[in-house]
């Protein structure tokens, strides 16, 4: 005579600890992941605050006339540095202008530059302005 085991109706501990691995796994993954776009996220807003002061600062050399103080040959540093932002990070603004004396122009280029955790970011603009 044969003995029959029961049908077991559920999972063995094993069962249960090998799902458990394979799930940890793929949520360490999906942390990572965050944290990857939080950081992406923080540097583009970095970047969109770094060009908002330097199109600001364009504009408002748009503005003026071409032989105004601000617009004199060579590098300027803006009176209002640092700019702090919201989140604490202090943005640096400053341009330097060049003029060609034999066409009336004068090339503004202006860098907003900013420290981050182990290097320095910037962006930079370039306008020329006719007289």
């Amino acid at each position: 005579m044969q003995l029959r085991r029961p049908r077991s109706k559920g999972y063995t501990l094993l069962e249960v600890l090998v799902a458990l691995v394979i799930s940890s796994i793929g949520l360490l993954g999906l942390a990572q992941l965050q944290i990857v776009a939080t950081r992406s996220n923080s540097f583009s807003n970095h970047i969109t605050t770094g060009i908002t002061l330097a199109k600001d600062q364009l504009e408002v050399f748009r503005n003026l006339q071409y032989d105004h103080p601000q617009l004199v040959a060579g590098n300027h540093i803006d009176p209002g540095n640092p700019f702090t932002s919201q989140t604490g990070i202090s943005y640096n603004r400053r341009w330097t202008v060049a003029v060609d004396g034999t066409t009336n122009l004068r090339t503004i280029t202006i860098t907003v530059a900013w420290p981050a955790a182990s290097e320095s970011h910037s962006v930079q603009f370039t306008t020329v302005k006719a007289q």
